[in-house]
């Protein structure tokens, strides 16, 4: 059975987002004593270690899809969501810039065009055998 063509956009999707965490993680780990100057309401670590386990988590889940394995499914919808939810309260609960305020209305609706992506793929376009 042939992978459907937005199957394979949600891969690439997610193997960019695992891609965007690695390169976010190599930068914690690079300029960690930078970052622990810094007044973060979180620990330093913790950057760190987020983007690593998003990055592995959306490698495997990009992989898993592209492999057809019918666990990837619902650990994308899952962790899609996961990954929104956690952004979100970082953004209003931990974000102590000025700007974070300001750009809420584009962070939300860049997060609901993408959810809505992930929702199209992987439950209306999903082939109906593999359900």
């Amino acid at each position: 059975m042939r992978r459907p063509r937005s199957t394979t956009v949600v891969c690439i999707i997610l193997a960019g987002l695992a891609l965007f965490n690695v390169s976010g993680a190599v930068g914690a780990y690079q300029r960690a004593d930078f970052i622990r100057s810094l007044p973060l309401a979180v620990p330093a670590a913790y950057l760190l270690v987020s983007r690593a386990v998003w990055a592995a988590a959306w490698a495997g889940l990009a992989f898993g899809l592209w492999r057809r394995q019918g666990w990837a499914r619902a650990g994308g919808l899952l962790g899609y969501g996961l990954w929104l939810a956690q952004t979100w309260i970082e953004r209003l609960v931990l974000a102590q810039a000025d700007y974070a305020a300001i750009s809420l209305g584009w962070a939300a609706l860049i997060d609901g065009l993408g959810l809505g992506l992930i929702l199209w793929a992987l439950v209306w376009r999903w082939p109906p055998a593999q359900r």
